[in-house]
């Protein structure tokens, strides 16, 4: 089980911060500014995350991350053309490796078979890859996880898309 910290707001300058568990999050509800419990010096205020927010927890949370990242890309006006028009991507043959390779780098599953260094050195043979490209990349991988996810695994996700991404940039600007 996590736990996470919340500030208990009590009347009192400065509050109190204490631990609950991140599971009861979902269940005890949160709302910022609402009355959520009463303090010893006057009501009490909980204040920290969104409660329609979890972690990334399986199988189902990363088709969820990658089906709206993609569904993203798939019109954005910055990297949307590399998918659509220079790798003619084929999205029910690609989604399902992308749900496998975050499996694997969140999950350590090993169910990931490729080689995404390889994939994205012949894709900038096709057409550049420019640092605009990995920078919106970015953006929209980062943005999709807050929409939909908060906790260690989501924090994860952040660092391990920004690494690869940069990894990926560094490795075909050599």
């Amino acid at each position: 089980m996590y736990w996470v910290p919340f500030e208990v707001r009590t009347g009192i300058p400065g509050g109190k911060l204490i631990w609950i568990p991140f599971r009861e999050c979902k269940y005890i509800g949160f709302w910022v500014n609402e009355k959520f419990l009463e303090g010893d010096k006057g009501p009490a205020y909980l204040v920290g995350m969104n409660p329609g927010k979890k972690d990334i927890e399986n199988r189902n949370d990363v088709q969820l991350l990658i089906d709206s990242f993609y569904g993203k890309v798939r019109t954005d006006d910055t990297i949307g053309y590399i998918f659509n028009d220079v790798a003619k991507v084929d999205w029910e043959h690609h989604l399902p490796i992308m749900y496998d390779f975050w499996e694997s780098v969140l999950f350590h599953k090993a169910e990931y078979k490729g080689n995404p260094m390889e994939v994205h050195r012949l894709l900038s043979q096709l057409t550049p890859l420019k640092p605009e490209h990995f920078e919106r990349w970015k953006k929209l991988f980062i943005e999709t996880i807050g929409e939909h996810f908060e906790g260690e695994k989501a924090e994860m996700a952040r660092q391990r898309a920004v690494s690869i991404a940069t990894m990926i940039q560094l490795k075909i600007s050599q």
